[in-house]
Parts: C-alpha cells; sequence; structure tokens
C-alpha cells in the first residue's frame, strides 16, 4: 500500500503554496502519515481514497503527532486480517487528530473507521461516519486515549460490529448530539470482538454521552454493554433502545451506567446484568429518564436507583445475586421477582401481577397498588416497614360475602416477617355487589368475609388500616377486622406454613343494633351497617314530598272566598319539621330533620266575574332550599336541595258561598349530600317534581263577624329522579315515587272593621285538618339493592294566623301551623307564612 510521509518542510512548502496560488482539493491515493513530532492539515476539498488488496491505514499520525482537516473526504475500501485493521484514521502514542464537517467511510472487513491509542486525542466534529462491512469498529479509544464526537452521524451496517468502543483504564469516548445507527446482525460467539454492540466499553474505560442517540435493529445486539468493575456509562437526554428480539438496551458485566433523562428502551431487556460475571454493577437514572423493557441480574448485586423517572417493565432476579431497588419520587409500572429490597420514598409501584420482595420499604407518600388490567395478585413480602408519612397500599378487591379461600377474589399482601408502622389501605371495589359476611350467625368470625393481609412475624391491631374508615359496596359498610394470633383461622391461612399463628386482616360487612353500637355477637336485633350516606338517599323522597307540600300549601289564597279582585301576591315560608320512620329497624329505618325556606311572587293573569260568581286564573314562581338530616346509626350525612319552581293556579267564587282552587306545579330541585368521612360524595344531583292540588270549601257566614269554611283538598306528587353514582361508586335510581294527600277539615275567622284612616279590617282565623297520605314506588335502587324509603303516615294541621287589611287594596298576613304525627310514621314540626296582596 502506499504512503506518503509529511515532516516540516513538506508542511511550509504547503502552507506557503496555499499563501501564494488558490486553493485546489488534492486527492490523495495513498495513506497520509504524520512523523512523529510533525504537523500537517489537509485543504478544503481534499480527498483520501485507500483500496486493497492490502492493509490500509488512510490517515496514520504518529507518536506525538498532530494532523487537522476540514471538508475531507476520508474512504478506506480495504480489509484488515486477524493480525492487523484498516483504519480510517489512526492516531497513536500521545498523537492528536481534529477533523471537522468532514465524511469518513470504511467498506472492508476488520476495518475501524477513527481509532486512537496510548493516550491520544482524537477530536471528530461534525462528520458523517459510515462502516459498511463485517467485524467493524466506528470509533475506538484505547490506552488512555480520548474520542470526543460531537454531533457525528454513526452508522454500522455491517454483521458483527461495534458502533463505539472503549477499553482499558482511563480511555473516554465522549458524544454530544452523536446518533449512533447499528443495522448489523451478530453471527454466533465467532465475532471478532465477541459482541456485536452499538457501544461497549471495558476495563476501566468511560463513554460519555449527551443529547445523543443510540439504535440497534437486529436480534441479539445490544445498545451498550459494559464490562469491568471500574467502567463507566454516563448519559444524559439520551435515547437508547435496542429493538431487536433478545437484545439489551444496557448491559452490565460490571461498571455503573448513570442515565440523566432520556429514555432507555429494550425489546429483550431495558437493563441486564449479563449471566456468568459475579462483578456487582450499580445503574442510575435520574432527571425524567424512561426505562422501558425488562430489567434483570443473575449472581451479581444489582443496585438500581431511579431520581424523578418512570420504569415500565418487570424487574427479576434470576439467579443468586440480591437485586435491590430504590425509587425516589419515581413510578415504577410492572412485576418485581425475588427483589432482595425495594425501598419507595415519595414514589409509586403498580404491580401487574404475582411479586416478591425480601425488604418492602414505604418512606414518605409512597404508593404500592396493582394494575387494573391485571388479574388478582399477591404481593409476597418478608419484612414490610412503613416508619411513617402517607403511604398506602392499594387493593382491588370483589366486595361481595367472601368465606372460603376459594370463594375470594382480591389482591392480597402476604407479610411472612414483621410489619413495622401503620400503613393505610386503599380498597378498590372489583364489581362487588356487597354483602353481609356473616349472614347465618350475625356474629363476625375469623373465617367470614375477605383476607387482604396476613403477616407471620410482628404486627398488631392498627398494623393496617382502612382510608376513610370503611368501604362502600353498594350500600353496605365494609371495616376491616384484625384478627390476632390465636384467634385467626388456620384454614384461612395463606403464608407458608401452618397453623393460626398469623395475623389476619379481614374485610368484614359491619353489623350495629339501634343504639349504633357495634355487634359482636348473635343478636336478633341487629343489622349490617349501611354506608353513611346511604340514609341521606334513603330520606331524599321523603324530605322532598315535604317541602314541596310546604310550597303548595303556601300558594294558597289566605281566606279564599272572599277575595273577588285579581291580585299580586308575596310571600315567604318556612319550617322546621322531624320524621319519624315506620319501618322496623331491621329494614333500615331512617329518621332526620327538615328545615324548608322559601319565597314566592304570584299574581292572577286573567280574572272574570259574573255578578258575585268570579273565575281567577294565575301563575306563582318560588324558589327556596331544605336542609335535611338524617338520624340514624350508621353514620352521619347531610344532604340540601336547591329548588325552583312555576305554579299555574286557578279558584272560583260562587254568588252561594261555594269555592274551588286548583293548582299544578313543577320544580326541579339540584341536590347535594356530604358525609364527615368523604366531604361532598354527591354532588348537583337533580330530580323534577310535578304537584297538582284540588280543594273546595263551603264559606258560611254565622255572624256578621265570625266564619267557618268547612274545606277538603287533594294533593297529587310525583318525583323523577336521574340515575347518578356518588363519589365511592355506589349507583342511585331513585326512580319515580308518587304521594297522594287527601286533608279535610274547617277553619274559622273572625272580622273586625275598626273605623281607621290605614288599617280597614283585621281578621284572626284558626285552621285544623286531618290529613292521610298514601304512596307507590316508595323504595330506591342502591347498586341493584332495594331499600324501602319509609311512609308518610297519618296526621294532623293546625294553625292560627291573622290577617290585616289596609286601604287602597293592600292586604297583609302572617300564620303559624303546628303538624303532629298520628301513629308510628310520620312528620312532626312547625312551619310559619308571610305576605302582601295587593288587589288591583
Amino acid at each position: 500500500m502506499a504512503m506518503c510521509s509529511y515532516a516540516r518542510g513538506a508542511l511550509a512548502v504547503a502552507w506557503f503554496g496555499v499563501l501564494a496560488a488558490p486553493v485546489r482539493s488534492t486527492d490523495y491515493p495513498h495513506t497520509v502519515v504524520i512523523d512523529p513530532d510533525e504537523a500537517y492539515s489537509l485543504g478544503r476539498g481534499d480527498t483520501i481514497t485507500i483500496v486493497g488488496p492490502g492493509v490500509g491505514r488512510a490517515i496514520e499520525v504518529r507518536k506525538r503527532a498532530s494532523f487537522d482537516a476540514y471538508e475531507v473526504d476520508v474512504v478506506n475500501r480495504s480489509s484488515g486480517n486477524r493480525t492487523r485493521h484498516a483504519y480510517g484514521l489512526l492516531a497513536y502514542g500521545e498523537a492528536s487528530a481534529f477533523i471537522g464537517d468532514s465524511r469518513i467511510v470504511g467498506t472492508g472487513t476488520r476495518s475501524i473507521g477513527v481509532h486512537a491509542q496510548d493516550v491520544s486525542r482524537v477530536t471528530l466534529q461534525n462528520v458523517d461516519l459510515t462502516m459498511s462491512a463485517a467485524d467493524s469498529i466506528g470509533i475506538s479509544s484505547r490506552s488512555g486515549s480520548r474520542v470526543t464526537a460531537n454531533h457525528v452521524g454513526l452508522r454500522m451496517d455491517g454483521d458483527n460490529a461495534i458502533g463505539v468502543l472503549a477499553r482499558g483504564a482511563n480511555s473516554r469516548v465522549v458524544g454530544s448530539g452523536l446518533s449512533i445507527v447499528h443495522t448489523g446482525k451478530r453471527n454466533g460467539a465467532a465475532a471478532a470482538f465477541e459482541l456485536a454492540d452499538a457501544v461497549t466499553l471495558s476495563d476501566g474505560a468511560s463513554v460519555i454521552l449527551g443529547k445523543s442517540s443510540v439504535l440497534t435493529e437486529q436480534p441479539g445486539v445490544n445498545a451498550v454493554s459494559i464490562q469491568g468493575a471500574t467502567s463507566a456509562f454516563h448519559a444524559s437526554d439520551t435515547r437508547i433502545v435496542a429493538a431487536g428480539t433478545g437484545s439489551t438496551a444496557v448491559a452490565l458485566a460490571g461498571g455503573v451506567a448513570a442515565i440523566d433523562g432520556g429514555e432507555v428502551r429494550g425489546v429483550g431487556h431495558a437493563i441486564r446484568a449479563v449471566q456468568g460475571h459475579p462483578g456487582d454493577v450499580a445503574v442510575r437514572v435520574t432527571g425524567g429518564t424512561t426505562v422501558v423493557g425488562r430489567i434483570e441480574n443473575a449472581d451479581q448485586l444489582l443496585a438500581l436507583s431511579a431520581d424523578h423517572s418512570t420504569l415500565e417493565g418487570d424487574i427479576v432476579s434470576a439467579g443468586s445475586g440480591p437485586l435491590r431497588v430504590r425509587l425516589d419520587k419515581s413510578s415504577w409500572h410492572g412485576r418485581g421477582e425475588r427483589l432482595a429490597e425495594l425501598n419507595i420514598a415519595d414514589g409509586s409501584w403498580t404491580a401487574t401481577g404475582d411479586s416478591s420482595v425480601q425488604h418492602l420499604a414505604l418512606l414518605g407518600r409512597a404508593q404500592v397498588a396493582f394494575d387494573g388490567a391485571a388479574p388478582a395478585s399477591t404481593l409476597r413480602v418478608g419484612t414490610f416497614a412503613h416508619p411513617g408519612g402517607e403511604g398506602a397500599v392499594t387493593l382491588r378487591t370483589r366486595l361481595d360475602a367472601g368465606g372460603a379461600t376459594d370463594q375470594q377474589l382480591t389482591d392480597r399482601l402476604l407479610v411472612a416477617g414483621d410489619a413495622i408502622g401503620s400503613t393505610r389501605l386503599h380498597i378498590l371495589n372489583a364489581a362487588g355487589m356487597g354483602a353481609d359476611t356473616s349472614p347465618l350467625t350475625g356474629e363476625p368470625r375469623a373465617a367470614d368475609g375477605i383476607s387482604v393481609v396476613q403477616v407471620g412475624g410482628s404486627a398488631d391491631a392498627t398494623s393496617f388500616f382502612l382510608d376513610g374508615g370503611y368501604v362502600a359496596a353498594g350500600p353496605w359498610q365494609y371495616g376491616l377486622v384484625a384478627y390476632a394470633p390465636g384467634t385467626s383461622d388456620a384454614g384461612q391461612r395463606l403464608l407458608e406454613g401452618s397453623g393460626n399463628d398469623h395475623w389476619d386482616y379481614r374485610l368484614q360487612s359491619r353489623r350495629t343494633d339501634a343504639s349504633g353500637r357495634p355487634v359482636n355477637d348473635e343478636s336478633p336485633s341487629s343489622r349490617a351497617r349501611l354506608v353513611p350516606q346511604v340514609p341521606a338517599y334513603l330520606v331524599l323522597a321523603n324530605a322532598l314530598f315535604g317541602y314541596g307540600r310546604a310550597a303548595m300549601d303556601a300558594l294558597r289564597p289566605v281566606e279564599p272566598a272572599a277575595a273577588r279582585d285579581p291580585a299580586w301576591r308575596v310571600q315567604t315560608f318556612g319550617g322546621h319539621v322531624m320524621y319519624q320512620s315506620g319501618l322496623p329497624f331491621q329494614r333500615f329505618a331512617v329518621d332526620y330533620v327538615r328545615s324548608d325556606r322559601g319565597l314566592q311572587m304570584a299574581g292572577d293573569l286573567l280574572a272574570w266575574s259574573s255578578g258575585a260568581t268570579t273565575m281567577r286564573a294565575g301563575l306563582g314562581l318560588s324558589t327556596g332550599s331544605t336542609r335535611i338530616a338524617p338520624r340514624d346509626v350508621d353514620g352521619a350525612s347531610r344532604a340540601r336541595a336547591q329548588a325552583r319552581g312555576v305554579t299555574v293556579t286557578s279558584a272560583l267564587t260562587t254568588d252561594d258561598g261555594w269555592h274551588a282552587e286548583a293548582s299544578f306545579g313543577y320544580s326541579v330541585y339540584r341536590l347535594d349530600v356530604d358525609t364527615p368521612a368523604r366531604g361532598e360524595v354527591l354532588g348537583r344531583f337533580r330530580a323534577h317534581a310535578n304537584d297538582a292540588m284540588l280543594g273546595g270549601g263551603f264559606r258560611w257566614d254565622t255572624t256578621e263577624h265570625f266564619v267557618i269554611e268547612p274545606a277538603v283538598s287533594l294533593l297529587w306528587q310525583r318525583l323523577r329522579f336521574v340515575s347518578v353514582a356518588d363519589r365511592d361508586g355506589l349507583l342511585l335510581r331513585g326512580g319515580s315515587p308518587e304521594r297522594l294527600t287527601l286533608r279535610g277539615g274547617a277553619r274559622a275567622a273572625m272580622r273586625f272593621e275598626p273605623r281607621g284612616d290605614v288599617l280597614a279590617a283585621w281578621s284572626p282565623y284558626v285552621d285544623a285538618r286531618y290529613v292521610v297520605t298514601r304512596g307507590s314506588g316508595e323504595s330506591i335502587d342502591v347498586s341493584g339493592v332495594r331499600l324501602a324509603t319509609g311512609r308518610a303516615g297519618k296526621g294532623a294541621d293546625v294553625a292560627a294566623g291573622v290577617a290585616l287589611q289596609f286601604r287602597h287594596g293592600l292586604t297583609a298576613y302572617a300564620d303559624v301551623t303546628a303538624r303532629i304525627r298520628m301513629g308510628r310514621g310520620g312528620e312532626s314540626g312547625m312551619s310559619a307564612r308571610a305576605g302582601v296582596v295587593y288587589a288591583f
């Protein structure tokens, strides 16, 4: 192979030619050799082309020599052999070289694009480097040398090829904006360098990449391979992908990998400690790095730490070496198998299947859960530690009657050793309808319900507790019951071993008696405890019927048979009533207290008179609210309803004292329900109401100043609830209940007419009515369980008031009504209204 050696004299002549004549490109058909301690530069546009049959070197920079070139083409078509390699650029013996804005091509086998050894320094800037033959290397640094590759595009198309090779202590390759694409195959163990990788470093070497990318496409070709205890790979904002079947993004046989930002993705493995190499390895991912793929070790220690990063894939120890993982404000989605240690600090782990960890520690706000798409899974732990903070474990459980272990469908936490600290459990209902877990005796037993956590070592009753204190399934309330060693059931044991010397934490439906005390023995007067908001749902229909009746009553004229002229009315009403259910305790009787407030404006739009007979028709607008406080043993809850309504009214008064009234109203309710345990559990829930009243009476003037009016009225009401799910997942179907109320009684009034300039007349009055109510659809469906809502029953209304008639057609009035319950169920309390009427 032809060579041309350049010393200082040749360099001086070359520089003189540059200064004296225009620059012309040169095509070098031979090796350019820079002798020891000499310097040489190629001109822009120069080309070096080396062809066989011998082993060629396009550029050779010898001991302490220097070389630089811009905008050149370096093409080596020769091939190496078993003892020698072909080179595009070879620098050795403390030499230095710089190539910028250029192209380097190697097409022969066993060739190296750029090679530095013996403490040499090579810099590549904006270089396209392509190696297309088998057993080739793109960039090589050995014996303490350093190669810097800035904005270099490296493509490896040959089989058994290596993109970047760094070997030996203090050898280094530094890349910024380096792109490596490896499309070649790996053909067995006979490969020249034993591995076909995009990047490989060994024996104390290091590779540092920033804002770069590494891609391999063929099966078994790793993106990064690290060998040697002191070897180190560092990458920042770099994408590392091994896309071939069985390939690994980062493979370690010793050494350290530190990745800050970017992505690590492997079809075979994302990170793997290589089988047969016992040296300890460590991997640190930080700064938002995403790791996708399996992580595995064999017989060596693998220490993996993630800080503000994301892991997607299984982490498995496949040999005798320990695998230690730490997640700091990081998330992991995958299965864990035979992990020696897992510390989660303000991070999260979502397991995708059965997993095992020898020591699991939750620090700060650490979270452990199971993937919703995975089957019911078990996490087996040697020791479980939650020394403080707000960590939690989330388990999916089908909330039903439970019982035998093969009838239970749930995720589980099984701790063979000690459980340290107190840990919150989130329970997600997996399509369970809820049930009484102790239906036969009513007494919770150690085999009843669903086992979610078992501990074989030291623990106590507070080691695990439910978030919010209970779990809702349908209308039922489940609690967590801890059975201590000696009281747990040996037949329910899922830990290794036998006997009942373990802690068993079980979900069981709670039971209560009529006074609200938990029931722990057989009692015929007990029942299952409801979720705290369910009592509010059970009384909604009764309470809204009551408010609707109060609003319709407020629209009734003060003196139905006395008014002849059309009029406008403004009035306010309010009330405070108590409801007592007529149902037995076992059928979930719920009492409540209700407070109403309302404002109405009404007027006659049409009036017709013929002699003493008058017919009027008008419209009323109503706004108001009601607050409902159930009085129940299941837990505190409150409901609030905002009401808006419109009512059409009509009245007929005859000349012989008879009168009749009819009205029809439509209202919309917006309801909110909250509990102390959950806050708002149901917001902006809507219901629609229809109220129709028909009544009549006779005005009997017994004397000039005393009037008695017997009267009867019929009120029909209907509610229509929309179906809605609350915060606990309870599906509420209120249906369309109806109610019919018949009232009959009499009104007595006295009329006085003082001779004043302001007050024309005033009339005190009393009113007494007997009330009978019947209803239909008096039940509600809560997640498939239908519960009775109770009945209104019978009662009496007694009212007293006064009307003041002023000059110029203005009347003011106020009255108070006492409602008296008669029988077991119904409302009792007080209501009042006040308003003014202007006749025109």
